[in-house]
């Protein structure tokens, strides 16, 4: 082989070499800029065998919304959870916003507008909380960053509504902790139990109502013109 040609071997290999490295940079780059929506569930509880906010997470995560694409979180209902998974995930995905899920009233949505720092009820392994507080230092009371009106649901399943009142059980729990984080769009919206309905059925009927009140948190409101005179 002649030095000219062991010369241009060198320079084209070191050309792909750095197109290589640019193309995992860009990779990265692009699953840096990415823009998460983490929604919470929990399992089942209280002897029942499906839990209609498990069943929406499942059929939501990965779908893409508003540019940004959802990724779900499925607890256990047992104290601590919560506090000691939310953090965590959090600092892994960096989420635009958190939307957590629950089972409330049967034949109601409720969006729940404030969470208290109680606790209450045993958990599913029949422990009660370690104190009638969340947090011994936090505040009585921690209101939701979410947007929500009922107009966005002209034909709901179910009547939809705000709450103020989330109880003291882990859907509580989970908003109390969502909402001490340092995530600007975080709220809590509880669906009816899913009873002996399907998982598609069920899907089909309250993912909807989930991905519009998570579109119409990320979309900005259009800009109001002003009156000509």
């Amino acid at each position: 082989m002649s030095s000219v040609t062991a010369i241009i071997l060198i320079l084209v290999s070191a050309v792909g070499s750095c197109a290589e490295g640019a193309n995992a940079a860009d990779a990265a780059d692009a699953a840096e800029s990415e823009r998460i929506v983490l929604v919470t569930a929990y399992a089942p509880f209280d002897g029942r065998s499906l839990n209609g906010s498990a069943t929406v997470a499942a059929a939501i995560q990965g779908k893409p919304v508003a540019g940004a694409r959802i990724a779900t979180l499925v607890l256990p209902v047992r104290w601590g959870e919560p506090q000691r998974r939310l953090p965590e995930e959090i600092a892994r995905l960096k989420p635009v916003l958190v939307l957590g899920l629950g089972e409330g009233r049967p034949g109601v949505i409720t969006f729940e507008r404030v969470a208290k720092n109680r606790a209450d009820h045993p958990d599913i392994d029949h422990a009660k909380p370690p104190a009638p507080t969340l947090d011994a230092q936090g505040p009585a009371t921690r209101a939701t960053r979410l947007a929500f009106d009922t107009a966005w649901f002209p034909k709901p399943p179910v009547p939809i509504g705000p709450s103020d009142d989330a109880g003291a059980y882990l859907c509580n729990s989970m908003l109390y902790c969502a909402l001490g984080q340092a995530v600007e769009k975080t709220g809590f919206m509880h669906l009816p139990p899913q009873g002996a309905t399907a998982d598609a059925a069920y899907a089909e009927t309250y993912a909807p109502i989930v991905l519009t009140l998570i579109e119409k948190n990320l979309i900005p409101p259009a800009p109001t013109l002003p009156r000509l005179p």
